[in-house]
């Protein structure tokens, strides 16, 4: 039963199962059900995983029987996830029936009446007893108490996403004082961690009540917890995606200019990429919707004796090639062309650390050819990955194709592409390009641009130190780990949801549409501006302008 269920939900469609083999399988016989839970009580950790797929998959292919599972589950599924929640198998399993329960009306009740209350009591039992350990008070395996209370806050997220309308919003509520109190008093990085998310999950789903309960205050000091210096900048994960719901649900879309500042400084010590895309995603908003204002903001003030607006576009900058998430990269791309549009002197005059940085040797660059650098390269990568997953799928609808297209560390590989998929020509065909009437092989005055950038029209020469002098931290990179990091779509879901939740721009766009309309419009209203950028970045970035742009006589 196992076996069948679960090919027949995984590589067929459900319409060919026909009574006949329903009935030969006895899928869809209830006392099936009752057998299997008889199973769970003489069953151990070995053998357990496959009574917990059959009843899965078996669920999943009758959902009508999802209800009847739902209240033979409730009594024992806390004890078996308060064992197996550290099971990567058994855990799994249990989480996503849990899933499947919170998806109706009927059976998210009856998941909700089981876990809020046991959630509560243990929260209670840790805060009247901080210094003992969970595991003298129930048993939780071989789990950490840490571990089992993120565990426990990624339920309470599932019941809060839950798109059942009628949740008892009073007892969900009740957990939500204990969550802020535990983040709070914690100073463990991944227990924050999972706890920030079940914060932001409930300001996204309950702020007008947060506030009218008199805890929007308390949500402000979680923030600024998270962006406390001495903390671990890993428990600041989620920080930025709180602090955008924060500023939407409850102050009302008003923004808080001693959070951003703090933002900043957490900013400027921070190493890790995905704790920079969380914090840098903060202003990509305000850019997205207030450029010249956000500038103006950054311009006004400044973090350790650097103004902000450097401080925030010298990390940006250098850690763009590795954020992740579709809605995400469009967001701050979307950004980038913003702030590079505004020809502001300000944004102009910066200097950031250069195309191709090394631990030997850094060039500094003017701001807008480091962004156009980057969006050309974006765009470049984009397209090569678009059109790989293309033939991989084309080639028998491989699902795996990262395996046969990226390299072995899961990076995209573009060595030997030329051998593998033709010119460059047949790769990127000609209808495919930007058009823009331009001669690009004019060359024209630039003195006012070479006057306004002070670089005589060359790029700044290597500078006599390394990445480790410009940038904290950066010695825990290698320099093949500071391009574009394309492997597909997968990114946080938690970290994605807060775009699509705000109804971001970036949800609207695409992001090849986006980046070619904004080269081709550059191209056709500044063509000087646009042809001194050429002069100015790596041979290699040329070229890709060349790939995915037809000019004049080309």
């Amino acid at each position: 039963m196992r076996n069948f269920a679960h090919k027949i939900n995984k590589y067929c469609d459900k319409d060919v199962l026909t009574e006949d083999l329903k009935t030969k399988y006895r899928i869809n016989d209830a006392n099936n059900f009752e057998h299997l839970f008889q199973f769970l009580d003489k069953t151990n950790e070995e053998t357990i995983h496959f009574i917990l797929e059959c009843i899965y998959q078996l669920m999943i292919l009758n959902p009508g029987f999802i209800p009847k599972i739902a209240e033979s589950m409730a009594p024992r599924i806390i004890e078996m996830y308060q064992l197996l929640h550290n099971d990567p198998v058994n855990g799994g399993f249990l989480e996503d029936m849990i899933k499947e329960f919170c998806k109706r009306q009927e059976t998210f009740n009856i998941m909700s009446k089981q876990f809020i209350p046991y959630i509560l009591e243990i929260l209670e039992f840790k805060a009247a007893n901080p210094k003992i350990d969970l595991n003298t008070h129930i048993n939780i395996g071989a789990s950490s108490e840490e571990d089992f209370l993120g565990k426990l806050f990624d339920i309470i997220r599932i019941l809060l996403k839950s798109d059942v309308k009628d949740k008892d919003s009073e007892t969900l509520l009740k957990v939500l004082p204990a969550c802020i109190q535990f983040l709070l008093k914690s100073d463990d990085f991944a227990f924050i961690s999972h706890a920030s998310a079940c914060i932001k999950s409930y300001v996204m789903v309950y702020g007008p009540a947060i506030n009218k309960m008199g805890m929007g205050e308390d949500i402000i000091k979680v923030v600024y917890r998270l962006l406390d210096p001495e903390l671990n900048e890993s428990a600041a994960l989620y920080a930025g995606n709180l602090i955008i719901i924060t500023f939407a649900n409850l102050l009302d879309g008003k923004i808080n200019e001693d959070i951003l500042m703090s933002v900043l400084h957490k900013l400027n010590r921070v190493k890790l990429p995905s704790i920079i895309q969380s914090l840098v995603l903060v202003f990509t908003r305000l850019i997205n919707l207030d450029d010249k204002g956000t500038v103006d903001f950054l311009s006004s003030q400044s973090i350790n004796t650097k103004m902000a607006l450097k401080a925030l576009i010298d990390k940006w900058l250098f850690q763009q090639p590795l954020f992740k998430g579709k809605y995400t990269r469009i967001s701050t791309f979307l950004a980038l062309t913003k702030l590079f549009l505004l020809k502001d002197d300000r944004i102009d005059s910066l200097l950031v650390i250069g195309f191709n940085p090394s631990h030997s040797s850094v060039q500094e660059v003017a701001a807008p050819f480091k962004i156009f650098s980057l969006l050309i390269r974006a765009l470049d990568a984009e397209l090569i990955y678009r059109q790989k997953k293309e033939q991989a799928e084309a080639m028998g609808g491989v699902s795996n194709y990262q395996d046969d297209f990226l390299g072995e560390d899961g990076r995209l590989d573009t060595v030997g592409d030329d051998d593998d998929y033709g010119d460059d020509d047949d790769y990127f065909p000609d209808e495919n390009k930007v058009e823009v009437d331009i001669d690009i092989q004019r060359d024209d005055d630039y003195s006012y641009l070479t006057k306004k950038f002070g670089l005589n029209g060359q790029q700044q020469k290597p500078q006599g130190k390394g990445l480790g002098d410009v940038e904290t931290g950066s010695a825990c990179y290698m320099s093949e780990m500071l391009d574009f990091d394309y492997d597909g779509e997968e990114a946080d879901e938690i970290a994605e949801e807060d775009l699509v939740y705000l109804k971001d721009l970036s949800t609207e766009l695409d992001l090849v549409d986006m980046l070619k309309e904004f080269f081709g419009t550059f191209a056709r209203e500044d063509p000087q501006y646009f042809k001194y950028c050429l002069k100015n970045i790596p041979k290699d970035d040329v070229q890709k302008v060349h790939e995915h742009m037809q000019f004049k006589g080309e």
